[in-house]
């Protein structure tokens, strides 16, 4: 696969890991577990934001002191005993990078699941995700488009440990398509096959003050 594509996928793929445990850890608060550990990873909705972050700082400010927010709110349902969710993300960024490279991209990424308790300890789920990120880049080693497509396939659980903390996981698969154009050069189509996986280890520290302690590790396989 060349660098180009792998580099979009991964992206993809990060947005998909962190939505997932983003939602194991909105799980814990909504069950007012004694956690403080990030949400940031998911949002109930649809959000857009800027990869620059003092864009994106400036623009929340302007929003949040006019009662806005760069969230607009989805409805969950009950089907049977498994909550659902979707959660959409648009990022529009833009790196200078060093010297003559440049790279300019839209990153579009909407994830559903549903997930449910099946013991006081244990949660699972499952979401379907669709990835797209639109890329121009100009530098000494490419110049040109990647537009890559990718579909996701995920299961995510957690297992709490008492007052020790949990074992979160997420293990999934990765279907992807990017059409590739070099400047002066047509444009091509190419496919990669994957799979993916995140487990982390989360352990409270201190009950009153609630630090916490996070291990994690991730990979990905993409060909």
């Amino acid at each position: 696969m060349r660098k180009e594509n792998k580099f979009a996928s991964k992206a993809l793929l990060s947005k998909v890991g962190k939505t997932l445990m983003g939602r194991l850890s909105y799980i814990r608060h909504q069950n007012q577990q004694k956690s403080s550990f990030s949400t940031n990873g998911f949002v109930n909705g649809i959000q857009v934001s800027f990869a620059d972050s003092q864009t994106n700082s400036f623009i929340n400010r302007v929003l949040s002191a006019n009662g806005l927010s760069n969230v607009i709110p989805t409805s969950s349902r009950k089907v049977e005993r498994w909550d659902t969710w979707t959660s959409a993300q648009v990022v529009i960024g833009r790196n200078n990078g060093a010297g003559t490279n440049k790279t300019e991209f839209n990153l579009r990424s909407l994830n559903i699941g549903m997930d449910r308790r099946i013991a006081q300890d244990k949660t699972i789920g499952f979401a379907l995700g669709l990835g797209k990120q639109d890329r121009t880049a100009t530098g000494i080693d490419f110049s040109g488009d990647v537009d890559t497509k990718q579909y996701t396939l995920s299961s995510y659980g957690a297992l709490e440990l008492s007052s020790k903390g949990s074992i979160e996981a997420v293990l999934g698969v990765a279907k992807a398509t990017h059409k590739v154009g070099k400047s002066n050069t047509p444009s091509a189509d190419q496919g990669s096959n994957g799979f993916f996986a995140s487990i982390a280890y989360r352990a409270d520290l201190q009950a009153q003050s609630v630090d916490r302690l996070s291990f994690a590790t991730t990979s990905a396989v993409l060909r």
